[in-house]
């Protein structure tokens, strides 16, 4: 009689498989996990661009027909007429119908049609208030430490820079009349107007933010030149970020408007 013999798997050779496909499973782990972060980081930057590029789009839509002014005594206002030519925030007006005579222009001393300059709110009616003012700035409601995640947030080679993130603010002033009558008292209203993950450095106005070493002013005027020979030009510069990410951004969004009022 002839019998067969059926060898079996050695021990070695179980454990020569297990570590093969042990292997092929970590790989396929890096492998998910490495496309699993690329699409978080570019969902991250996608939002990011889309949150800040909308805000820059709604102030250069109002901005265009403003006229830049400064805010009594503030000394973070943008004031090109005493030449302050960077600041953290930005006060202006723009053309209002405060006569509801459906025009927002009115005759001077000289005869000539000037606009009547002051603030449209949106919070209340009636909305246009001759002489009122508008302010746009930035409200930090947290801090973000590069130590204390190790991160370097802004590739400038260190940990130690650290960071408001917050969101950006329209204020109405109180100030400004509607057919000659002021609007209540205390009736300064601030709105937010983007999502919480705008980036400024920590307790200051102007301050470099993306570690080349100048400053990174959110509202800046002619910054390379002379107001009075380029015209007037309003830059604004905005850093968005979401440090809660396991890997954060800091992305750089800038827009330029040429100003049609002094």
């Amino acid at each position: 009689m002839r019998t067969v013999c059926n060898r079996g798997m050695t021990l070695m050779e179980i454990m020569l498989a297990n570590a093969i496909f042990s292997t092929v499973i970590i790989g396929a782990l890096v492998f998910m996990l490495s496309i699993s972060q690329s699409s978080s980081v570019e969902y991250q930057a996608l939002t990011l661009e889309q949150d800040a590029n909308r805000v820059l789009e709604e102030m250069a839509h109002t901005l265009r027909a403003a006229k830049v002014t400064a805010r009594g005594t503030e000394p973070d206002d943008l004031d090109p007429e005493n030449g302050k030519m960077e600041a953290g925030q930005l006060c202006f007006q723009v053309p209002v119908d405060h006569d509801e005579d459906g025009d927002t222009t009115s005759v001077d001393a000289t005869g000539q049609l000037v606009p009547e300059w002051g603030a449209k709110r949106e919070d209340r009616f009636p909305s246009d208030y001759v002489d009122g003012f508008i302010v746009y700035r930035f409200n930090g409601t947290r801090v973000f430490q590069e130590a204390s995640r190790n991160i370097d947030l802004n590739r400038d080679g260190d940990t130690t820079d650290e960071f408001d993130i917050g969101h950006m603010e329209i204020e109405y002033t109180d100030g400004g009349t509607h057919l000659g009558i002021a609007p209540p008292a205390n009736s300064v209203s601030v709105n937010m107007m983007s999502g919480n993950a705008i980036v400024r450095v920590r307790d200051q106005v102007i301050g470099d933010i993306d570690g080349d070493g100048g400053d990174d002013p959110m509202f800046a005027i002619n910054p390379q030149g002379n107001l009075a020979k380029s015209g007037t030009v309003l830059t604004i510069t905005v850093f968005t970020s979401k440090p809660e990410e396991r890997i954060p951004l800091l992305l750089k969004t800038v827009t330029s408007i040429e100003l049609r009022n002094q």
